[in-house]
């Protein structure tokens, strides 16, 4: 309701100031940079929404979009300011492998995130040189970047929540509270409507070269799961959330067989290829539903497809 009634007057919750942080506690260099190398003048910080007038002290203090973008470590002045990175072991939440809490500006979280998942992630390496160089991942980085800079980018800043992600053996999942802003739903993602519950963070998210004005960042995700090889990305919008997963490229050795054709591990175990009449006999099934099931398998592309009429068989790949 509260976010509703700022709405409703022009007024944006990353507009607002955090109390008793001023200029001197921000980035310099994060300034200069903003700015063509020149620290602002008051004037231009209030103009830009990076600074704003507190009601109660009247005092011109940091704004929550100052702080996100500019502040050293934004979490020890406005909590929801971090993210929450777990690394579990398996595809369930039983066993944590490592968790780490980052609290820098908000380019900076984008960046270290990405360092760190870059190598769990990574499943080829080349040689540049004497440096050994990622050239191919199970998720692809510009859709990790697309997730990530949406959910620190769009969350709602006023819910007491960090962003979280979590990766997983099979996927990565990315939680951002708050649940989409203002007209924005799942049937309009990638279709480039946009709307900024944070404007002043999204500007300037902008000025930084992260993002384009354009509401394309899911179309962009999208793509480059689809040229990565990768499941498209799924999106849930909760109550007071939005989940984002993307699903790790998985090889025909690795993946799960759908749970209807389960009965024909035993053959993959054995690199034995399918029949029609292997199949049908081992999952109990007609002819033609046996070759239904085969053509499951082709489009998982679990196997593939040698030989003509009669003769044709379906290795495993």
């Amino acid at each position: 309701l509260e976010e509703l009634t700022q709405a409703s007057r022009g007024i944006a919750f990353d507009s607002q100031p955090v109390a008793c942080v001023k200029v001197d506690d921000l980035d310099p260099h994060l300034l200069k940079q903003l700015y063509r190398g020149a620290i602002p003048d008051i004037a231009t910080l209030r103009a830009d929404k990076l600074l704003a007038l507190d009601p109660v002290t009247k005092h011109d203090f940091v704004t929550v979009a100052g702080v996100v973008l500019m502040h050293p470590n934004p979490h020890l002045v406005f909590p929801p300011a971090e993210v929450l990175f777990t690394f579990f072991k398996g595809t369930t939440t039983d066993e944590i492998v490592r968790t780490i809490d980052i609290s820098a500006p908000l380019a900076t979280t984008t960046y270290q995130i990405l360092d760190v998942l870059e190598p769990l992630l990574t499943t080829e390496t080349m040689r540049d040189g004497p440096r050994l160089q990622s050239s191919k991942f199970s998720v692809p980085p510009l859709a990790i970047r697309e997730a990530l800079l949406n959910a620190l980018v769009h969350r709602r800043y006023s819910a007491n929540a960090s962003v979280k992600v979590a990766l997983f053996d099979d996927r990565l999942e990315i939680f951002s509270p708050g649940n989409f802003p203002g007209p924005i739903d799942l049937k309009e993602l990638g279709s480039g409507v946009s709307y900024y519950r944070n404007p002043t963070i999204a500007n300037f998210t902008r000025r930084l070269g992260l993002v384009e004005r354009r509401g394309l960042g899911f179309a962009n995700m999208l793509r480059s799961c689809r040229d990565n090889r990768n499941p498209p990305p799924e999106i849930v919008e909760g109550s007071d959330f939005v989940k984002v997963t993307l699903y790790r490229q998985q090889n025909a050795q690795t993946a799960a067989l759908p749970i209807e054709c389960a009965a024909l591990d035993s053959l993959r175990q054995q690199g034995i290829p399918l029949t029609t009449a292997r199949v049908k006999d081992l999952l109990g099934v007609s002819a033609g539903t046996a070759r239904a099931r085969i053509k499951e398998l082709l489009q998982l592309k679990l196997v593939s497809e040698e030989g003509k009429g009669r003769s044709v068989r379906y290795p495993w790949r």
